[in-house]
């Protein structure tokens, strides 16, 4: 095949202080799953190594990966979609674990401690759009000059195909538009 004619933008991911400086000096961006206390620590990292290799932190963009759900209708969006994320965060905790398990049935996810949960939570914006867009925007600022770019994720297995496609709706329509230039 013919190389294409357009360059083509190079993204990694990684949380490892090493992964965040190779993705500093090779990459053109990076994709990142973070609470903002990590981020800000991360792009620190990431700043720090684009210095050194003279690189201008308004040309590396940075991708975070968060579950986003709004309230709907004063339902709290944790009790919609808690159980089925807890569950997918679970399972990729689970992954190296269940490589060496073939031919085994697989387990149960088990009882959660507090912790767990409470760090599954941090990792995923429920509430009102307005609280969400505020959280949102605590990225923005730590991202300072890098371009932010937030890659919603709004499909978690094992929820209704209906809810599922409510979730996108409510996130395009009370969050995402509030970006929208």
């Amino acid at each position: 095949p013919r190389p294409p004619k357009d360059r083509i933008s190079t993204w990694v991911g990684g949380h490892a202080d090493p992964a965040l400086r190779r993705a500093a000096r090779h990459a053109d961006g990076i994709l990142l799953c973070s609470t903002p206390d990590t981020f800000r620590h991360e792009v620190a990292v990431i700043r720090e190594a684009l210095d050194a290799a003279g690189r201008d932190p308004s040309t590396f963009e940075l991708g975070q990966y968060m579950t986003i759900v709004p309230d709907a209708d004063g339902r709290d969006a944790w009790d919609e979609v808690g159980e089925a994320l807890l569950h997918a965060d679970w399972k990729y905790g689970d992954m190296e674990a269940s490589a060496r398990r073939t031919g085994q049935p697989i387990p149960g996810r088990g009882r959660l401690t507090d912790e767990e949960v409470a760090d599954s939570r941090a990792f995923c914006l429920t509430g009102s759009a307005a609280s969400i867009v505020e959280r949102i925007a605590e990225y923005r600022e730590i991202a300072g000059p890098s371009p932010l770019h937030v890659v919603a994720r709004n499909y978690l297995p094992g929820l209704a195909a209906a809810l599922q496609r409510d979730l996108l709706d409510r996130f395009a329509t009370e969050v995402a538009a509030r970006f929208a230039g």
